[in-house]
């Protein structure tokens, strides 16, 4: 096949997809819905994708949101974060949170088969999900979990099972984030408890049961993950469309592109400065449906300083034992009512010139500024980072 042939294949391909409705960004990979008499040029789909996921199945060694990505063609949440940021029913089918925002009650969808002939996802599999989450002492799990979002997934501190499709989260506290922490965006893919039961928890790693339109079939450490079509329609996409599904990963843009040129990759995710050159060469683009990247502001009190003196490093349960720094931003009140009441911006100045970074020792100058209507506030003095 020559190389215009190929390229024309790839635009094919994923002007298909495009077609089909699906939501289909470098990082979050979704299968297409299948299209009678529909006829596709390979048997194989193979995504180049930039993030390096990790050689294990088990979500709770380490666990990450970027991790899941390997996990989305075979496995599923209870919510689905939709391209446009909402959450819709996936394993869950309903769900409603209480008045005091202390509990949740959820109804699961019926009939969803695990593969492997592990039976039907009931309540007992999200009872079992926490508990490898949340139980310390869970028994036959070997590592303790660790996430960025486990405190989030254990607010929920027990379930209450009403039948098998039917169950109640009670929380700690209130609990208003239970659906981002229980859905796709988070670290919580459903497993069977009947497989763990039966083959304990190296069953996950030698041949998982999902839920998912695909199986796993193939993992060569530091390589690829390969999938195949499930044997059945699958409960929401009935039979999905490639008869295999390939993850490859690779850090270096030039190799990725490489790859992309030689046709060993039919999807992947370029920078900004090669997408010219990529469409001047027969492929189409299709942009992230993403609104926005996630950002952080971590406030830590108006207290700072929690750090054990013994160990020289700091703590989450070490208690406090800092110093108020006036200096800081947020210790102004007039700040926190900004930030409680609109939206605020961080800007950074470098030397008059935004795109030329400072050189070794100099400060960079931000500050905070505060949007309300149209309106543009100065909050905050600019101050000097260190």
């Amino acid at each position: 096949m020559s190389d215009k042939n190929r390229m024309k294949s790839t635009q094919e391909i994923t002007q298909e997809v495009r077609e089909l409705g699906q939501w289909i960004p470098a990082l979050r990979q979704q299968v297409a819905h299948v299209v009678v008499g529909q006829k596709y040029l390979v048997d194989r789909l193979v995504l180049g994708l930039i993030e390096k996921y990790r050689d294990y199945w088990r979500p709770w060694l380490n666990g990450t949101p970027d991790h899941m990505i390997q996990h989305d063609p075979a496995f599923e949440w209870l919510f689905e974060v939709s391209p446009e940021g909402q959450y819709k029913p996936w394993l869950a089918e309903s769900w409603e949170m209480a008045q005091d925002g202390r509990s949740w009650h959820l109804k699961l969808h019926k009939g969803v088969p695990f593969h492997h002939g592990y039976g039907e996802f009931t309540a007992k599999d999200v009872v079992h999900n926490h508990a490898l989450w949340c139980d310390d002492h869970y028994p036959g799990r070997q590592d303790p979990p660790f996430s960025g979002y486990r405190n989030g997934m254990c607010m929920v501190h027990r379930i209450e099972v009403l039948n098998d499709h039917e169950l109640v989260m009670h929380c700690k506290n209130v609990c208003l984030d239970v659906l981002f922490y229980y859905s796709s965006a988070s670290n919580m893919p459903m497993f069977s408890k009947a497989q763990w039961d039966k083959e304990g928890e190296m069953g996950y790693e030698t041949h998982p049961a999902g839920t998912g339109p695909y199986v796993v079939k193939e993992r060569q450490m530091d390589r690829y993950v390969l999938f195949e079509r499930a044997p059945t329609p699958h409960w929401k996409h009935g039979m999905v469309d490639w008869k295999e599904l390939q993850m490859t990963w690779t850090i270096e843009e030039p190799t990725r592109y490489a790859q992309v040129l030689a046709g060993e990759t039919h999807l992947t995710e370029i920078n900004k400065d090669l997408v010219d050159d990529a469409v001047r060469k027969g492929y189409k683009m299709i942009a992230s449906r993403g609104t926005a990247q996630q950002i952080d502001l971590i406030f830590g009190g108006l207290y700072f300083g929690t750090e054990d003196p013994k160990t020289g490093r700091y703590t989450e349960h070490g208690g406090t034992n800092g110093k108020l720094d006036p200096t800081v931003p947020w210790t102004k009140k007039e700040v926190r009512q900004a930030i409680q009441n609109g939206r605020c911006e961080f800007i950074q100045e470098y030397h008059e010139n935004e795109f030329l970074p400072p050189g070794k020792g100099e400060p960079v100058i931000e500050s905070i500024r505060f949007i309300a209507g149209e309106k543009l506030e100065d909050i905050l003095s600019t101050y000097k980072a260190r």
